[in-house]
């Protein structure tokens, strides 16, 4: 019971943080390549100074900026989610990099 109430939760939540977005990041979908996200909203304030891996080293993420602090997180040059706040998206960096076995986030570049 107590996981269908979570399920229920977080999809609630989830369409929270959707209906929050801009309406012009509606065309923006899991998929989506760098070259269309520029197309639909033009190039990134920001390009966050780090990438990161996932479970391979081909799973690589960029995290790009947009105005409000909207963050678009690229794997393998695809969008794989929109983020509202960049303060989620640490989060969300940390939780993976805590996890206890060798298949957490890893930092891989810092370009500063």
């Amino acid at each position: 019971m107590r996981f269908i109430v979570l399920m229920v939760c977080l999809t609630i939540g989830k369409l929270g943080i959707t209906q929050s977005l801009p309406k012009k990041y509606a065309a923006i979908i899991t998929g989506t390549s760098e070259a269309d996200v520029i197309k639909i909203l033009g190039e990134p304030k920001k390009i966050e100074s780090f990438s990161t891996v996932k479970n391979n080293t081909y799973d690589t993420s960029y995290y790009w900026k947009y105005d409000g602090d909207i963050t678009i997180i690229f794997t393998n040059h695809a969008v794989e989610t929109i983020e509202p706040k960049w303060e989620n998206v640490l989060k969300r960096i940390q939780q993976k990099a805590n996890k206890k076995d060798e298949n957490g986030i890893t930092i891989i570049t810092n370009r500063e």
